[in-house]
């Protein structure tokens, strides 16, 4: 049974003899802890609509998950599909030795028989990326250009592409929402350390050039 006086907000103040320790209104760490609450509810919100591929998967977007996107490349290869007109969206995460499978995959995905003009990018992991070889990217940009379905228009991805780079893996990720052809990179929750504001993150820009 709850106390009378505490039911009806009837609060007594009770005596301190001890010296109360002020409270700094502009305290930086009390800033940090509502961004990152405000960061984690924001987070976790967009990642609940949102369908990220593992290695050697494809997702695809939905009403339900508009948002796509991919983590951990290292020596993988993100490749985006994106029907500006439909809205709809493809993400795969090919792995070295499967790359051109995944693209089939997605690919097949895709085709539906009707003609449609589909942007593509594609992301090489950050090990490719530090070492400069870019042989994988330029093979899967010549099996688009070589071998794709006469039906469907593969471009250049029309916008920046953001890709976040995850510091304690060394490895890229990016996401991807289909309902305004945006990149949400920096705003969907890919792991517990981003909640921490002084995360640090860079974008590559232009992967689908």
């Amino acid at each position: 049974m709850l106390d009378r006086d505490i039911y009806n907000n009837d609060f007594v103040p009770i005596e301190k003899k001890e010296p109360l320790e002020l409270i700094d209104e502009y305290d930086p760490y009390r800033e940090i802890d509502e961004l990152c609450a405000k960061l984690n509810r924001i987070k976790y919100s967009m990642l609940e609509e949102a369908r990220l591929a593992d290695m050697g998967r494809v997702v695809e977007s939905s009403k339900e998950r508009p948002i796509i996107g991919t983590q951990a490349l290292d020596t993988c290869y993100g490749i985006l599909f994106y029907d500006r007109v439909a809205r709809k969206g493809l993400v795969g995460h090919g792995s070295p030795s499967g790359k051109i499978g995944t693209l089939y995959e997605m690919i097949g995905r895709l085709d539906d028989g009707t003609e449609k003009v589909v942007e593509f990018a594609i992301v090489p992991g950050f090990r490719n990326v530090n070492r400069g070889d870019l042989s994988g990217f330029m093979e899967l940009q010549r099996e688009l250009a070589d071998n794709c379905p006469a039906n469907i228009s593969f471009i250049p991805f029309k916008g920046d592409l953001q890709v976040k780079l995850h510091e304690p893996t060394l490895t890229y990720e990016f996401g991807f929402d289909t309902r305004n052809g945006m990149s949400v990179s920096e705003s969907i929750f890919f792991d517990e350390v981003e909640v921490n504001p002084r995360y640090k993150s860079h974008s590559k820009g232009r992967f689908g050039k």
